[in-house]
């Protein structure tokens, strides 16, 4: 029985490693008392390092926070082990084994004795550092996206297909219209043509051409009057394209 026990619990152990090393999460204990820290394989591999044979020392591990937030991660830990506040969601950028810094997002759990004081704290870290580069990268491309919106010569109106509603105008449009942006956008499509035009039965079925052309993935030119806010009534070429 006792040498059963011994295999089983063998195989536990290693079944236990082989599931932290697999994980896309990295794992990490902490000996609070002997002041080591472990890594699982996995969480060597996120920051590019080799396992060590040995735990590191807290203090290594410290060493490796990226110093803007050594402080409040150790803020964190601290009020985790002092006054059991939830350690959850703790961003926190960790030093690669080429200089550089990962993103991580870390959580973890203080193993407690009878006496309610922690001997161990365990935990997982989440690199998160892709999406936060693919989002600094959307909102870069957005940001030259608006720059070059608003610098084009010609005039640019964006509008919902289904309720009709401009959604945004480039500042040439506003001054093509002699309408403020902020005035266009909200408004329906049909403000910048002449309300007579609806009675124009041979201008209404070149319009519903060019929709169809629209519809079928198409961009589709077209001649029609605008009007501007003064009241001009001014013949223009409108191209148009269906954006998904």
């Amino acid at each position: 029985m006792y040498k059963r026990q011994r295999h089983y619990d063998s195989l536990k152990s290693e079944a236990i490693k082989t599931f932290s090393d697999s994980a896309s999460d990295g794992l990490w204990i902490w000996n609070i008392a002997g002041g080591s820290v472990e890594w699982s394989d996995r969480t060597y591999q996120m920051l590019g390092y080799e396992p060590a044979s040995a735990p590191m020392t807290f203090e290594e591990y410290v060493d490796l926070i990226h110093p803007d937030d050594r402080e409040t991660t150790q803020q964190h830990i601290e009020e985790h082990l002092n006054h059991h506040v939830r350690y959850r969601d703790i961003p926190m950028r960790l030093r690669t084994a080429i200089g550089s810094y990962r993103h991580l997002i870390a959580a973890g759990q203080a193993i407690r004795g009878p006496d309610g004081l922690p001997i161990l704290m365990v935990g997982a870290v989440t690199d998160v550092t892709g999406e936060l580069n693919a989002e600094q990268a959307a909102k870069e491309a957005k940001e030259q996206y608006a720059v070059l919106f608003h610098a084009m010569n010609d005039a640019v109106v964006i509008a919902d297909p289904m309720t009709g509603k401009i959604v945004e105008a480039n500042e040439r449009a506003a001054m093509l219209w002699s309408i403020p942006r902020g005035d266009l956008i909200g408004q329906p499509q049909t403000i910048l043509h002449p309300p007579d035009l609806q009675d124009d039965e041979e201008g209404r079925e070149a319009f519903r051409r060019h929709i169809r052309q629209l519809q079928n993935g198409d961009t589709s030119t077209i001649t029609m009057p605008i009007l501007r806010s003064d009241g001009a009534r001014i013949e223009t070429e409108i191209s148009s394209a269906m954006v998904e």
